[in-house]
C-alpha cells in the first residue's frame, strides 16, 4: 500500500442518524437517582438496576457510570481499547447557555418570547435543525419577505464545502464529500412543467445524483444540469450548483467500487454476510472505495465520507432490547466495529475519524405510542486511532458535564415549548462549534476554514479535546 507515503492522508467519516437519537436509550447512566427516574419517565423504555448491573453488565463501559445500550454492547472493545470518546449534551446554540437559568433557557423556547437569548428556528424540527447543521446551503441570506434564514438554512458542512479545492483553487483542504439530495426545488421545476418539490440539499444519501427511473428525478437533474452552467444570483441556487459539483466528486469516488466490476477486496474479510444494506453496507462501500483510493499511485491527501440512516424518529414503537431502537442500535454497532477492523486491515485507522450527528436528541418521558418525542442536546460519539479515549493522555473518555438530575420537571432538564417536545430535554453544554472545531483542525483545516464553516464559534468556550 502506497499509505506510508501520504503519512498526513486523513478520512472523515459522518455518520448521520437521520430523525433524532434517543440519547437517553444510547448511554445510560447506571446512577442509582438516575435509573429510579428513567423508569418513572419511560416504564417500558428504561433498564433497571440488576438489569445494567447483571443480565446486560457486558455492555457497561469500564471507568464510568454508564452502560451502553445492550445491542451496542459490540462498541464497548472500542471503548476498552482507547479509541472511542463520548460528548456528553452536544447541541446546536446561538447563545452560549452556560449559566443561563434552566428556567430562562425554558421562557427563550416560547414563540413569543422577546428577550435577549437567540435560539435556532424551529428547535425540535427535523428540517430546520438538518438545515442548520448539515446543509449544503452555504451562505446566509434573506428570503424574500426580508426575514434572515441564516438560522435555518445555512449548515456548516455547505460552509465547508466553500473551501473545498474544486470550489476554490486555493484551499488548504482537498477532499471529496459523498452527498445527496442534489435536486433543485419546485422553484426550479416549473420550467420543466412539473409540480412536485424537491428537498433542499442535504449532505448524506451517497447515490442520489444517480437518480434514475423516475421521469421527475431524472427531469429534475436535467435541470440541475443547466444550472450548473447558469449565472447565479440567488444564494440557494449556488448551493445546489455547487452540491451539484460535490455530488459528482462523490459518485466519482464510489462509482468503480459500487457499479463497476468490484473483483477482490481485502475489506471483505471484515464484513461477514457481504452486508449491502444499512450501516453495515454503507460502511463496506466506503471500506472499499478507501482501499481501492489506496491503490491509485495519487491519493486524494483528505476524504469526507457522509453516510446516513432513516428510522431514527422514533415517536412510535422504539423498544426496549428489541423494536426499532435496538435494530437501529445493532446494525450502527456491527458497522462501526468492521469499518474499523478494515481499517486496521489497510493500515489506516490512525488516520481515520468516525463521528456520529444526529438533529437532536429525545425526551426523557416515554410518550403514549411507547416511544419518545424531539427533544434537544444529545451525547456525540467518536471512533478512530487518533481519538482521545479512555487511558490517553489521562482521558476518561468522557467529555461535558452529564446533568446531575433527570427529571422531567426542568430541574438539570427543561421542556421544550410547543412541537412534539416535553419533558426531559438535555440543555446542550457542549456547542456543535466547540465540538467540531480539533476534528475539522485534524482533518486539515486552518483557521480561515474554521472561521468560514463554524461562524460562530467565538462566541462559546474551549474546545472538547477530542483528538490525542
Amino acid at each position: 500500500m502506497p499509505i506510508a507515503a501520504f503519512s498526513d492522508k486523513k478520512y472523515l467519516v459522518v455518520m448521520l442518524k437521520d430523525g433524532g437519537e434517543d440519547n437517553y436509550g444510547t448511554l445510560i447512566s447506571r446512577e442509582p437517582q438516575h435509573v429510579a427516574a428513567s423508569m418513572v419517565a419511560r416504564p417500558s423504555l428504561a433498564f433497571n438496576q440488576s438489569e445494567l448491573d447483571g443480565t446486560y453488565a457486558a455492555a457497561r463501559l469500564a471507568g464510568t457510570q454508564f452502560s451502553l445500550h445492550p445491542a451496542l454492547q459490540p462498541l464497548v472493545q472500542i471503548w476498552n481499547s482507547g479509541e472511542m470518546a463520548i460528548t456528553h449534551r452536544v447541541g446546536t446554540m446561538f447563545t452560549n447557555l452556560a449559566g443561563i437559568p434552566i428556567a430562562e433557557i425554558r421562557e427563550a423556547t416560547n414563540a413569543f418570547y422577546t428577550g435577549s437569548i437567540l435560539f435556532p428556528s424551529g428547535l425540535g424540527a427535523h428540517d430546520k435543525q438538518a438545515f442548520s447543521t448539515v446543509s449544503m446551503i452555504t451562505r446566509d441570506f434573506v428570503d424574500t419577505s426580508g426575514r434572515p434564514r441564516a438560522v435555518a438554512e445555512s449548515g456548516f458542512l455547505g460552509r465547508l464545502a466553500e473551501r473545498f479545492e474544486s470550489f476554490a483553487g486555493g484551499s488548504t483542504i482537498p477532499m471529496t464529500i459523498l452527498s445527496g439530495q442534489i435536486v433543485p426545488p419546485s422553484t426550479l421545476l416549473a420550467a420543466d412543467g412539473l409540480t412536485q418539490g424537491l428537498s433542499i440539499p442535504l449532505a448524506g444519501g451517497v447515490f442520489r445524483r444517480n437518480w434514475t427511473g423516475s421521469a421527475t428525478q431524472e427531469a429534475a437533474l436535467r435541470r440541475l444540469d443547466a444550472v450548473m452552467v447558469e449565472a447565479q444570483t440567488e444564494p440557494r441556487m449556488e448551493a445546489f450548483r455547487k452540491a451539484n459539483l460535490v455530488a459528482n466528486e462523490g459518485v466519482a469516488f464510489l462509482q468503480p467500487v459500487v457499479e463497476g466490476g468490484t473483483g477482490a477486496y481485502a475489506v471483505d474479510q471484515s464484513f461477514p454476510g457481504s452486508p449491502t444494506s444499512g450501516w453495515q453496507g454503507t460502511m463496506r462501500t466506503f471500506a472499499r472505495a478507501i482501499e481501492a483510493d489506496l491503490r491509485q499511485p495519487t491519493l486524494r491527501r483528505r476524504v469526507m465520507l457522509i453516510g446516513s440512516r432513516a428510522g431514527y424518529d422514533t415517536h412510535t414503537a422504539q423498544g426496549k432490547t428489541a423494536g426499532r431502537l435496538a435494530t437501529l442500535h445493532a446494525d450502527w454497532a456491527a458497522g462501526v466495529v468492521c469499518f474499523r477492523d478494515a481499517m486496521i486491515r489497510l493500515g489506516v485507522w490512525d488516520n481515520t475519524l468516525m463521528i456520529d450527528h444526529s438533529e437532536f436528541g429525545r425526551t426523557l418521558r416515554e410518550n403514549g405510542s411507547f416511544g419518545t418525542d424531539h427533544a434537544y442536546a444529545r451525547d456525540a460519539f467518536a471512533f478512530g486511532g487518533a481519538v482521545r479515549g479512555r487511558g490517553k493522555d489521562g482521558s476518561s473518555g468522557l467529555f461535558g458535564q452529564y446533568p446531575t438530575v433527570l427529571s422531567t420537571s426542568g430541574t438539570g432538564t427543561f421542556d421544550l415549548v410547543g412541537g412534539q417536545a416535553g419533558g426531559g430535554a438535555l440543555a446542550p453544554g457542549i456547542s456543535l462549534e466547540q465540538y467540531w472545531d480539533e476534528p475539522l483542525r485534524w482533518f486539515g483545516a486552518d483557521a480561515a476554514d474554521i472561521a468560514d464553516a463554524l461562524p460562530r464559534r467565538a462566541s462559546f468556550g474551549e474546545s472538547v479535546n477530542l483528538i490525542a
